[in-house]
């Protein structure tokens, strides 16, 4: 993603490199042609730009976690994660919620799209949308052995008391 064209963004070269000094004593910086993925300022702005056309689509992020955006209409709801440039995998219960925030994140992003019928996963976690019952349950499972196992904690017991 590219900067505004009034928004410069001045980096200090990699430790080693040196392009020589200013007058004044001071290392000599090197100006940005565009966004540099992990910079405060790309995030920023792409939080901006997704802000904007997700909310063409009716659809917001949540108070309790602005990465997390959710869409409710006519009964049905949609839902999903982003992280940083990745517009996570899209569950919704309805199609045409589904369609609408496709094509309108489309007029600003090239966007791929998952499967999970095939198995793709959102974020490391199982999805399954039930459409009859209008709802979406999300699994981590294996996320949470993994999580165990890195630890040395996969022998650990289940107990029906605290410690």
């Amino acid at each position: 993603m590219k900067l505004r064209d009034d928004e410069e963004v001045y980096l200090y070269p990699c430790e080693g490199i040196c392009f020589g000094y200013d007058g004044k004593g001071g290392k000599r910086v090197v100006r940005a042609k565009a966004s540099v993925y992990g910079m405060p300022q790309s995030s920023a702005r792409l939080t901006s730009q997704f802000n904007a056309q997700a909310a063409k689509a009716d659809c917001r992020p949540t108070k309790s976690d602005p990465n997390f955006y959710i869409m409710k209409k006519n009964g049905h709801q949609l839902m999903f994660p982003r992280h940083v440039d990745d517009m996570n995998p899209i569950v919704s219960t309805s199609e045409e919620l589904y369609e609408n925030l496709l094509e309108t994140l489309s007029e600003t992003f090239d966007i791929t799209e998952l499967d999970f019928n095939n198995g793709d996963r959102c974020l490391g976690m199982e999805v399954e949308i039930d459409s009859t019952h209008g709802t979406i349950t999300l699994r981590c499972e294996n996320q949470c052995n993994k999580a165990l196992k890195e630890c040395g904690f996969q022998d650990v017991q289940k107990s029906s008391y605290p410690m």
